[in-house]
């Protein structure tokens, strides 16, 4: 509606680039065909450590939907983490269908949010949640680990020497090229599975998005993935724009 006329319209909206969810595959199938009848979501059911990780260990997902700040602290190796408001962006991408659920919340309100939006993407096998949260995983003895939080000033002064940290910024094309920071790998977040390849592992991969929260995502897929040195930069663009970071956009 910000255009004046036709040409210019046209002009503007073949420009853009727009990503499709392998998940918009079920639902133009629903649509065309309607929807099969739905189990009632049973994810409501609390299941103690040692089911989870036998869960775990049997292939079925562990979906960490706590906060980036929690997740870098402590999370569950093998887990992939998403934010719970950030599942009906990437869970499309990122979660197969026919694979079975089990989430980590840090609230019970968290847990319903998450289950409402799973369900409305069409993922009905939610199995369950971690009862007690990442407390009782750890006061099981089970290992846990952490993803090192990386500080915009410092990862500023890292990126300025010699042989230095692969910065993997997993931002849309088009937030990539209005301003990167020098040097960056760009690979959009929800391709990322798919194009791991491209990623050595035997180099520190840094994840940097907008603001943090897709930065986790990465790391989980990273590390789930066999990366085994692997840091977050929290805070990512904007915490680098609000100290002073040099960018570079796709014309400089």
């Amino acid at each position: 509606m910000q255009e004046k006329n036709r040409e210019a319209f046209v002009a503007r909206k073949t420009s853009e680039q727009h990503y499709k969810p392998p998940y918009f595959k079920r639902m133009e199938e629903y649509n065309l065909k309607g929807a099969p009848p739905r189990p009632t979501m049973s994810g409501d059911v609390p299941l103690e450590p040692e089911i989870v990780a036998s869960a775990l260990k049997n292939g079925t997902v562990l979906l960490d939907l706590r906060s980036p700040e929690a997740i870098a602290g402590t999370f569950i190796p093998g887990s992939l983490a998403i934010p719970e408001h950030m599942l009906p962006v990437y869970g499309g991408y990122l979660l197969d269908y026919g694979q079975d659920i089990i989430l980590i919340p840090e609230t019970h309100h968290q847990l319903k949010h998450a289950l409402v939006h799973l369900e409305r993407l069409g993922y009905d096998s939610v199995i369950g949640y971690l009862k007690g949260g990442l407390h009782t995983w750890e006061t099981s003895g089970r290992m846990y680990g952490r993803i090192k939080a990386v500080h915009a000033s410092e990862l500023k002064m890292r990126l300025e020497i010699e042989n230095p940290p692969i910065l993997l910024d997993v931002r849309k094309k088009s937030e990539f090229e209005t301003a990167r920071l020098p040097g960056a790998k760009h690979i959009f977040l929800g391709e990322l599975p798919d194009q791991l390849n491209e990623l050595p592992k035997d180099r520190t991969i840094i994840t940097f998005c907008g603001s943090g929260q897709r930065a986790i995502i990465a790391a989980s897929i990273l590390l789930k993935n066999g990366f085994e040195s692997v840091e977050d930069c929290l805070g990512s663009m904007q915490a680098c724009m609000a100290i002073g970071c040099k960018t570079k956009t796709e014309d400089s």
